[in-house]
């Protein structure tokens, strides 16, 4: 499962960083590409929060902390991923 995460968040983080710190494309496109890329993880992780306080109020405790801690253990890899393209930018291996 690491593997897989770790390669999703390569290439989409790659591409969009990749995208956002090109001279070559308008301020704007960039902007936009972070933006978009901003917003479809943080919507993740709120979907999986939200998704697991409904179980915890429905009354499936078990369910609620294993969605809890998915969701703990994507938003530690998304903040992984994010902090070694921002690292490999400025030591300017990208």
């Amino acid at each position: 499962m690491e593997f897989i995460l770790e390669l999703i968040i390569d290439i989409i983080l790659e591409g969009t960083i990749q995208i956002g710190t090109s001279r070559k494309v308008p301020v704007g496109f960039r902007i936009l590409a972070i933006a978009i890329l901003t917003f479809v993880y943080v919507g993740f992780v709120v979907m999986l929060a939200t998704f697991a306080v409904n179980l915890w109020k429905d009354g499936s405790i078990g369910g609620a902390v294993v969605v809890g801690v998915i969701d703990l253990v994507v938003a530690v890899f998304i903040i992984w991923g994010v902090r070694k393209k921002i690292k490999e930018h400025k030591q300017g291996t990208l």
